[in-house]
């Protein structure tokens, strides 16, 4: 069964996922908000985004055929999420959220299914499947490391997925971190030390600025600041 396939039941469904991240996060999640993409940029309609535009899932509530095939059409559409999804800037932390569906001729469950093979494809996607009967989540593939820190010294909070691939956010947006404010904390860089200071890189005083917070915390903190 599909969200398009009967839209009572995949209401329902996305319904009850956007339930569970509100429980997880502690933060509030918009059912069906559009966030422009693509260049020019055009709103499309997501299924869930949460208060402060940063976290976006994909709802599909699809199962294996009743004979244990893949339901390839369904595939498709998931997949067309996948492709919405990858317009949005890395600093999206990005889910599709399948429902459990499992086949007694089946080894993995239709969202292991669809992550094994599409998992190239799917960047910095994550792939989740969703149980209503027991209310479990369960994380099939999670797509990056992605740390979530807090600058003590400028009380900012920032998301770091590489060295110099940092953003930060202020002010209710999203931006590049072009001063390097992470990089330099998590190195432990002091501009104002000659370069062959053993201070320069490595400076503890500086290190001590910036800490890793988990995920659900970073939100709820960021939330409480708006």
């Amino acid at each position: 069964m599909s969200n398009s396939d009967n839209p009572r039941n995949g209401a329902a469904f996305q319904t009850m996922v956007r339930d569970w991240f509100n429980k997880k996060y502690e933060i509030y999640f918009e059912e069906e908000k559009k966030i422009p993409i693509g260049n020019p940029a055009k709103d499309h309609k997501f299924d869930i985004v949460d208060e402060t535009s940063s976290i976006v899932i994909e709802c599909k509530r699809y199962t294996w055929t009743t004979s244990g095939n893949v339901p390839s059409a369904k595939m498709g559409f998931t997949n067309e999420a996948a492709f919405y999804l990858s317009f949005l800037p890395d600093y999206f932390d990005k889910y599709i959220v399948m429902l459990e569906s499992r086949h007694a001729k089946r080894k993995e469950s239709l969202a292991e299914y669809y992550y094994r093979i599409n998992k190239h494809l799917l960047g910095k996607i994550n792939v989740a499947e969703y149980d209503p009967e027991s209310g479990r989540m369960n994380i099939i593939g999670q797509a990056d490391s992605t740390k979530y820190y807090f600058i003590k010294d400028l009380q900012l909070f920032a998301k770091g997925m590489g060295t110099y691939a940092n953003y930060i956010y202020k002010d209710g947006i999203w931006s590049r971190d072009k001063d390097n404010f992470v990089s330099d904390r998590v190195m432990g860089y002091d501009p104002y030390e000659d370069d062959d200071s053993p201070y320069k890189i490595g400076n503890t005083s500086i290190m001590n600025e910036i800490e890793i917070i988990a995920r659900e915390e970073f939100y709820r903190k960021i939330c409480k600041k708006i």
